[in-house]
């Protein structure tokens, strides 16, 4: 796959910078690594600024010289998002290595190319899980970093307006929708719900919606989207088609995420969990008018519950 990069040139106020965070070390390879660590925070902040993405410099632990003597971090936080890390990566380098000190509370790694002469950096791409090490042709493109910026703040908008009453599905035939929950074409690509969804999706008075779903611990940082699909049936009752997918970019599913369809009294009628290649995982069951229930998504020790009524 060919990767979206972003060149930037690493002027002399960048240099500038690196340089008085590397007088402030005390080990020579330690001192080399922040500087590259800082130019490679720098080409970030200056794409990130570039697009209208708004950053917060004051909290980042990448420009604390104290913290830099012990730590192998080049932090970033995007206002209202959380936390990206900043990698350099070498000319002749072909993976780029994540520090385990980096591991927790990122939303993203960025894999920045700095050139052999130091004159520019290229962002080559980003990806959303820590790992020790990634290659970089396995790299997301940078294209899709203001999307993931966007999805990921959305999700976080939703947390604090959720209901204990459960989302109102009957409402969705009128086109509204709770706190968080939004037409599925905003999210996903018709190519990329099943072919069961798609047939449905020509029914008449049929409705559907989807949500992003964020899954995080401070070792997790995973997020899916939440797609439902109904179509009315006899006495009220309603047909419901719950799939689960892969954000934007991703080919497949967080491996060992589990999904489960509970009744109202918390017990699951329905489960399953992905291996390393499911781009879906899909239940399709009847219920009626007034049953609540709920689907729950699990990683590891990542838990969300989403609660329904019909």
């Amino acid at each position: 796959m060919e990767l979206t990069t972003f060149t930037v040139p690493l002027s002399f106020e960048a240099h500038s910078l690196a340089q008085q965070m590397r007088l402030q070390q005390f080990d020579q390879q330690r001192a080399k690594q922040v500087y590259l660590n800082q130019l490679a925070v720098y080409a970030v902040e200056f794409y990130l600024k570039c697009l209208g993405i708004e950053v917060d410099t004051a909290p980042i632990n990448s420009r604390n010289p104290i913290y830099l003597q012990f730590m192998d971090v080049g932090n970033l936080w995007i206002k209202d998002f959380g936390q990206v890390e900043c990698r350099p990566v070498l000319p002749e380098e072909t993976v780029c290595y994540i520090p385990p000190e980096t591991w927790s509370n990122r939303l993203a790694y960025i894999a920045v190319r700095v050139s052999q002469s130091l004159r520019q950096a290229t962002l080559l791409g980003f990806t959303d899980t820590a790992t020790a090490e990634f290659f970089l042709d396995q790299l997301q493109p940078m294209e899709n970093l203001p999307v993931y910026v966007e999805q990921i703040r959305h999700a976080a908008s939703v947390v604090t307006q959720a209901t204990s009453a459960g989302v109102n599905l009957r409402q969705w035939f009128d086109n509204l929708f709770e706190a968080g929950w939004q037409e599925l074409e905003t999210l996903l690509r018709p190519e990329a719900l099943t072919p069961a969804f798609r047939v449905r999706s020509t029914v008449e008075h049929s409705a559907q919606g989807g949500k992003v779903i964020r899954l995080t611990t401070q070792v997790i940082q995973q997020s899916v989207i939440l797609a439902m699909k109904l179509n009315p049936q006899s006495e009220g009752n309603i047909n419901i088609l719950v799939e689960v997918h892969p954000m934007s970019g991703q080919s497949y599913l967080p491996e060992s995420l589990q999904m489960k369809v509970i009744d109202q009294h918390g017990t699951s009628v329905m489960q399953a969990t992905a291996g390393d290649i499911n781009q879906n995982i899909q239940f399709d069951f009847n219920a009626e008018a007034g049953e609540q229930f709920g689907v729950e998504l699990i990683l590891g020790d990542a838990n969300v519950i989403e609660e329904f009524v019909v």
